[in-house]
């Protein structure tokens, strides 16, 4: 049985040639999501440590420029951050600037050369399988513009096995063109310089991370919350992290010992894992839910949902419960609030970390360049390169 994310040996591929990669940086203007630490934690490395490989060019918004670049790095300024303006006109940009791959987050741009070899990744497809949690000007949207985007790369990147079945169940994407590559265990905000809370002090509070929506399940962990009474017998209070979705804002759930932080550094939130209590995680549907991995590498008590798609961390929560059950959540907050923590992370050291998915991305990049290279050499009547050994 397959339990999830397990580590491995990777070839690091060596291409023929620099590959010219071009990369859509316009979430880094966006903290406190996952795609931000995919991207920060994927190309600071590839920057750093593949400069042997690629060359790349950063598409960024306004003067929301990397802070990883090396010297060789480029930017491309976008005349708009409109998505009609990305969707229909960036493509014609990014083949002025003569790149190999193209690598975009859930959408792809229109009117790129056959040249340039378009690369996706969809984290996830919740709102096709939860659609009750979703309006449906969300949904339909979404809907068209992910599937447009997966039928026309050459290759799709996605994160957890969960996500890899839904893509093909939902887009009818043949599981050939997917790369399962999963997420990092290690986080940098465990080095970080933890910056204090102000309100808070360490073992007083619960802590829940994440961006404010329905399939968070805030509603429901907040009744728990006070249910559970820890706040009136033991002035534990409950903080949640997270993003404020304008589109979901009334859904902001609200009751005494309740804190909202929507702002949260990368050094606040190292304090608030640092000295939280216990951790808990209510969300009905996740594509990977990098909150969960970021607990467990600071050693505190886990409680989690027991649909959190990653069975080998799902393993390492000191509580499990059902998110659609206020009083089993209200069980396992109770428990939380006595749970003694250990202060050590979890033994997670058999899992992928950051390092193997910037290798993972790496490989795939030149080999998809390599790949159409090759065949363009073969249709001009010249002899194909051999495909190294250990390639796919």
């Amino acid at each position: 049985m397959n339990t999830g994310p397990v580590a491995r040996d990777f070839l690091i591929k060596k291409p023929d040639r620099k590959v010219k990669l071009f990369v859509d940086a316009r979430w880094l203007t966006q903290p406190g999501q996952g795609v931000y630490t995919y991207l920060c934690e994927v190309y600071r490395r590839l920057s750093r440590d593949h400069g042997d490989a690629f060359e790349i060019c950063y598409g960024c918004v306004g003067d929301a420029v990397p802070d990883f670049l090396s010297g060789s790095d480029r930017v491309l300024t976008y005349a708009s951050d409109a998505l009609a303006w990305r969707y229909l006109m960036l493509g014609r940009a990014i083949n002025r600037a003569g790149v190999d791959v193209a690598h975009f987050q859930y959408y792809l741009p229109r009117g790129l050369r056959a040249s340039v070899k378009g690369i996706v990744t969809i984290h996830d497809v919740i709102f096709m399988k939860e659609k009750d949690l979703f309006p449906l000007t969300y949904t339909i949207p979404r809907y068209f513009l992910f599937r447009d985007a997966a039928t026309r790369a050459r290759r799709v990147i996605t994160i957890s096995e969960q996500s890899r079945d839904d893509l093909v169940k939902y887009f009818k994407l043949s599981d050939m063109k997917i790369e399962l590559i999963h997420l990092g265990m290690d986080t940098a905000l465990t080095e970080a310089t933890p910056a204090p809370v102000r309100d808070f002090s360490q073992g007083s509070y619960l802590l829940a991370v994440g961006r404010h929506e329905p399939r968070k399940n805030y509603a429901r962990l907040v009744e728990a919350y006070v249910r559970s009474g820890i706040h009136e017998r033991m002035g534990i209070q409950l903080v949640i992290a997270g993003w404020y979705s304008r589109q979901f804002d009334n859904e902001l759930p609200s009751a005494p010992g309740v804190a909202l932080l929507p702002d949260c550094t990368n050094a606040q939130l190292a304090w608030l894992y640092r000295h939280a209590r216990g951790f808990v995680f209510a969300s009905i549907a996740e594509g990977y839910g990098l909150p969960v991995a970021e607990a467990l590498s600071f050693g505190i008590p886990v409680a989690v949902s027991s649909t959190y798609p990653v069975p080998s961390l799902l393993a390492h929560a000191m509580f499990v419960f059902d998110p659609y059950s206020v009083p089993e959540m209200a069980r396992a907050i109770d428990a939380l609030g006595s749970a003694a923590s250990t202060g050590a992370p979890a033994a997670t050291q058999a899992m992928w970390n950051w390092d193997d998915c910037a290798t993972a991305h790496r490989n795939t990049f030149i080999d998809l360049a390599e790949r159409v290279n090759r065949a363009a050499h073969s249709r001009h009547g010249e002899d194909a390169r051999p495909v190294a050994a250990g390639r796919r």
